[in-house]
């Protein structure tokens, strides 16, 4: 099991619970999205995989948000769809960046809390 990615269950749902929060240095913030990425690509093509991230007072670098895009184009090359997606944490400007995203993908949902996270991508789960 991954330090960072963590397969948590929420009312009968599986969830992949990503916990960021305090990485503010880039070398292990990189390590974190890499077991991330480990953890992703293990799921067979097809499957929803519902995300939860804790980014709880992290700092973000150009080099982390490439790495992480990276994840992202890895998850489609390997047939892996956009799922439900929540975000706990964010403030400010990365707040803003993640509103913007919003327009582009409606199942992606910022959370005041992991709770309302939970219960969220469980409610998106049972609609869809």
């Amino acid at each position: 099991m991954s330090r960072y990615a963590q397969w948590i269950t929420h009312k009968g749902q599986r969830i992949l619970f990503v916990d960021y929060s305090g990485l503010v240095d880039e070398e292990p913030y990189l390590s974190a999205i890499a077991e991330t990425e480990r953890e992703v690509l293990k799921q067979p093509p097809g499957r929803v995989l519902p995300l939860l991230f804790d980014m709880t007072n992290t700092r973000a670098s150009t080099a982390i948000t490439d790495r992480a895009k990276r994840m992202t184009d890895a998850a489609k090359e390997r047939g892996i769809p956009d799922s439900p997606t929540v975000i706990v944490g964010v403030s400010g400007f990365q707040r803003a960046v993640v509103q913007a995203m919003q327009f582009l993908r409606r199942d992606l949902h910022l959370a005041e809390s992991i709770e309302a996270g939970k219960e969220w991508l469980v409610q998106q789960l049972q609609q869809g």
